[in-house]
């Protein structure tokens, strides 16, 4: 992609980023679920009550706050169709808390870890059953 590079012409690409909100930053956490709710959120893990939690697994009543809307969530009120593709890790302890409660129409993946998509195999008991 040219977006902050110039192997490649993509006008459109670079309009779309001046015209657009550029995403310069990202800060991570050292585990799994709270940066994924930082991501799916848009806010800090700390500003949810995610940053001590390491990660959720599958059927845990742990979740990213409901009252943080998902990018899924916040796209679908603009018209957009969102569908998730791999693991998820947000919390499935409740319909609600799942990528189909969070806004996105469908989901093909793991609510949790421990699967290689490549070799198809699992270290450890699978967390999580394919939606």
């Amino acid at each position: 992609v040219s977006y902050h590079a110039s192997d490649f012409s993509t006008p459109r690409i670079e309009s779309l980023a001046r015209s657009g909100i550029q995403l310069e930053g990202h800060y991570v956490q050292p585990v799994c679920s709270p940066s994924r709710a930082a991501l799916m959120s848009g806010r800090y893990s700390f500003r949810q009550g995610m940053q001590h939690v390491n990660t959720i697994e599958y059927g845990s009543v742990a979740h990213m706050p409901r009252t943080s809307p998902s990018l899924a969530e916040a796209l679908a009120e603009n018209g957009y169709h969102c569908h998730a593709i791999g693991k998820w890790h947000l919390g499935s302890g409740a319909e609600s808390d799942t990528p189909l409660g969070r806004g996105f129409l469908s989901h093909r993946g793991y609510y949790g870890a421990m699967v290689n998509y490549t070799s198809k195999q699992t270290y450890g008991e699978p967390d999580g059953g394919l939606d």
